[in-house]
């Protein structure tokens, strides 16, 4: 029900990152989700060298391994017009296993031949390299990711999935603090004065009993108490 986006989708391919029409399904069973094509695993990008380019492809941090993500839109890497951008594909998926279904297919679609079968971009980078008049480099960069939920907490907040450190990555990235970098880390929220030992069944019946009964009770009965005085002393 998505309709597509020519103006981004247009931005996009002039940075060497073409978005098909479509939502991409994997055929390797072992590949996606029990009955749900549409989400899958991906894995890093194979870097591919190039004589005829010295630039550095940008490479994904160690760390980063597979991600599981749904509804993701066909998305492939093209040579960029402009011979100072460098586009790199970061993540793709499993191998030349993914098709293009129609927006709407239902999971069991399977209206394709052997010859639909590609291997998809699902993350990339494109850095643009330019120099100012002091001869000193200027970069910026465009991050696509073929799905919105890379940042779904289903998959970010998964220990098993790399989601979250490849979003983290990118902001490295985007923001120019790839020296430091940037981590979520998980946080326990505990209270060292409040012990389990101390916290006991009873000790919670009591402060129920006192908090949820009497002094609703006791506070009902003073402002009855209260409103009688007043109302003699008138």
């Amino acid at each position: 029900a998505c309709p597509r986006l020519p103006n981004l989708c247009d931005f996009l391919e002039e940075w060497g990152i073409v978005i098909g029409d479509g939502i991409v399904f994997e055929t390797e069973t072992n590949c996606y989700s029990p009955g749900d094509p549409s989400t899958f695993i991906s894995v890093p990008a194979v870097a591919e060298e190039s004589e005829e380019n010295s630039r550095k492809a940008i490479t994904l941090s160690e760390n980063i391994e597979a991600c599981i993500t749904g509804a993701n839109v066909p998305m492939l890497i093209k040579e960029p017009t402009d011979s100072a951008i460098k586009t790199t594909s970061l993540m793709t998926t499993y191998a030349e296993t993914a098709v293009a279904a129609p927006i709407g297919a239902k999971q069991d679609w399977n209206d394709y031949t052997d010859n639909d079968l590609t291997q998809y971009t699902v993350a990339a980078v494109a850095e643009n390299l330019t120099y100012d008049s002091d001869n000193n480099e200027l970069k910026s960069y465009v991050l696509a990711f073929s799905s919105a939920q890379f940042i779904q907490s289903e998959w970010a907040e998964s220990t098993s999935t790399s989601n979250k450190s490849l979003v983290a990555w990118g902001s490295d990235i985007a923001s120019n603090v790839t020296e430091s970098g940037m981590s979520f880390v998980s946080k326990q929220i505990g209270n060292e004065y409040l012990p389990e030992s101390v916290v006991t069944q009873s000790n919670v019946t009591a402060i129920r009993i006192i908090f949820v009964i009497l002094l609703p009770i006791l506070t009902l009965a003073a402002g009855v108490i209260i409103f009688i005085r007043r109302k003699n002393a008138e």
